[in-house]
């Protein structure tokens, strides 16, 4: 029993000392030659060009057991450079397959849509980059019952089959489902509510779109009004859904999809260096360009009419695509919003470090093929991988490498 139980004592710490950092943030790496860079700022962005690299990426780590370095530059403007390569700007959130991974199947897969689809080359020399993230496994998508087959349409744009990615009720999740996804939907609490404690005990990330962001933002329990569904806003007052302004609103945080209008052009752009905003170009008609809900802005009326500063979005919550209308075009600011007006939303639910992040798109589809519309998809990919990778084991240890018969360390 004694040699068994130190058989598996030493097991579990080679394991601990030989665990590679998965999650990185600004390390620098040398590539070395014979990996593959995709190139995802070709302009102008097609399904091929744009969408088609995730499916490629997803099944080489999925299938192959690849891992892919996410490289984005944390310096960059909107549609900035990642790095340079043998005279090309590599821009919009840059794909790496080291060549490590890079096995006979592997090479045959990359082939298969180089370059007639997918645009890339394969690097003659070492390269120096800081790799952001290293993707070591992919998103197990759980679409909602309702509506979840809109956005299963983005997975077959990226060819990634959608056979073992189910549609399910929340109250059905559990720890092996990673991301949520809600297209137009009408959530209740009573079918709805599990999305709060799943999205805390198993850190689940949710992205929604369309009608089901305000439905989802202005549910609460009817037991109890102040156990609210307000991920990425919050009020000023605790009310629930039984509150109604002077001017006919009904709600806690968001104005319901039924009470305003849609956005204005042009938009703008925030955030160039966070993973979820890795696309190039403009998404004023792929985000927010059609359905029953093409923005998002707080209950926070300013006008005589209103009801004061009632809602907000949370100080966690980053307004990454927003439209900055002026009240003179746009009817709902000030009467029932005095904004922000958004297309794209995400935070960690509640603000809280220990929960899952959500995600906010405006509209109805954004399965289209114009290089807006691949823009917003690439927002939902980026958003999907990195839920996975917000799972991933954060391994860091001290201590001795090896240990003599008999001897002792301390390690953490």
């Amino acid at each position: 029993m004694k040699r068994s139980l130190h058989a598996l004592r030493m097991v579990v710490l080679s394991l601990l000392l030989n665990t590679i950092l998965i999650k990185t943030f600004g390390q620098t790496e040398t590539i070395p030659a014979g990996s593959f860079i995709i190139n995802m700022g070709v302009s102008p962005q097609t399904i091929n060009n744009g969408i088609r690299p995730y499916g490629l990426i997803w099944d080489v780590i999925k299938n192959n057991k690849a891992q892919v370095r996410w490289v984005i530059s944390q310096t960059k403007a909107k549609d900035g450079i990642d790095f340079t390569y043998n005279g090309v700007d590599y821009k919009g959130g840059t794909f790496i397959i080291p060549q490590k991974y890079i096995t006979a199947a592997v090479q045959a897969k990359i082939n298969a849509v180089y370059p007639s689809v997918i645009v890339g080359t394969y690097t003659t020399a070492p390269i120096s980059v800081s790799v952001t993230y290293n993707l070591k496994y992919t998103p197990k998508w759980t679409f909602d019952f309702q509506n979840g087959s809109i956005a299963l349409g983005y997975l077959d744009n990226a060819m990634i089959p959608t056979a073992e990615y189910p549609k399910k009720l929340p109250d059905q999740l559990n720890d092996c489902d990673d991301l949520f996804v809600m297209p137009h939907a009408d959530p209740t609490w009573a079918t709805h509510k599990n999305l709060k404690a799943w999205n805390l005990t198993s850190r689940g990330w949710i992205w929604a779109g369309c009608h089901a962001v305000s439905a989802l933002e202005n549910l609460y329990n009817p037991l109890d009004s102040a156990d609210q569904m307000n991920f990425l806003c919050q009020n000023f007052d605790g009310w629930g859904s039984d509150h109604t302004s002077s001017n006919g609103f009904t709600g806690n945080s968001l104005v319901l999809w039924t009470r305003h209008t849609g956005p204005n052009n042009p938009y703008s752009y925030y955030y160039p260096n966070d993973p979820e905003m890795q696309f190039v170009g403009s998404t004023e008609n792929g985000v927010g360009a059609n359905g029953s809900e093409q923005a998002y802005m707080p209950y926070n009326p300013t006008s005589a009419g209103g009801a004061g500063r009632i809602a907000s979005w949370r100080p966690s919550t980053k307004i990454a695509i927003s439209d900055n209308s002026p009240a003179a075009t746009n009817p709902n600011v000030p009467e029932h919003s005095n904004g922000p007006i958004v297309e794209v939303a995400y935070g960690r639910a509640f603000g809280d470090a220990a929960r899952g992040e959500i995600l906010y798109e405006a509209g109805h589809d954004h399965g289209g093929t114009s290089a807006d519309f691949v823009a917003a998809q690439r927002i939902f990919f980026n958003f999907s991988f990195l839920a996975v990778n917000d799972k991933d084991p954060l391994v860091i240890s001290s201590g001795p490498s090896t240990l003599t018969a008999g001897s002792t360390g301390t390690y953490s």
